[in-house]
């Protein structure tokens, strides 16, 4: 949101409304989110006792386990798979390209960056997210997920909102 908001023109943006709209826009998108998924365990729970699906209740095995299992026991299944699944493909695209949109602004805006021109550091960006991804693809891969999302979720979050109370709090006004 940081990188998105220096694109804003001062003049004629209002941080307050913009802010109101995003988190109201996230709640909806996940209170939806979860009615979908007590949905899904509602419809499971009729057919199958809740022991059956007791690793697959969160995270990765919720979304490619259980989920797809309850779909294929619907009616009218493939519908709902392929609007489910093209659901999960739109957000991972709409993510990746907010994740590499961030890092290019930050490389633009360094000494190396304004030599560059965007396209080159946005095929290089690209380039090397690529590389790192296919490691996800190995035997180890949803391993190496796991952890990532562990430490990313729990520490590097943490220590990027203090560095930027840090920074709006005392570094701003210079």
């Amino acid at each position: 949101m940081t990188t998105y908001s220096s694109y804003n023109q001062k003049s004629d943006s209002n941080i307050l409304q913009s802010s109101m709209a995003i988190a109201c826009v996230d709640t909806i998108i996940a209170f939806l989110s979860g009615f979908f998924i007590f949905g899904i365990f509602g419809f499971l729970m009729e057919k199958i006792p809740i022991e059956a699906f007791e690793g697959y209740m969160g995270g990765a095995p919720l979304l490619y386990g259980t989920v797809p299992f309850a779909l294929s026991l619907m009616t009218g299944s493939n519908a709902w798979c392929v609007f489910f699944y093209a659901t999960i493909f739109v957000i991972g695209i709409d993510s990746s390209i907010s994740y590499v949109e961030t890092v290019i602004t930050a490389l633009l805006e360094t000494p190396f960056g304004r030599k560059t021109n965007r396209l080159g550091i946005t095929i290089l960006v690209c380039l090397v997210c690529f590389l790192c991804a296919i490691s996800t693809c190995a035997n180890f891969g949803s391993n190496l997920i796991d952890v990532t999302d562990f430490f990313l979720g729990a520490y590097l979050i943490t220590f990027i909102v203090i560095i930027e109370c840090f920074s709006i709090g005392w570094v701003f006004d210079l």
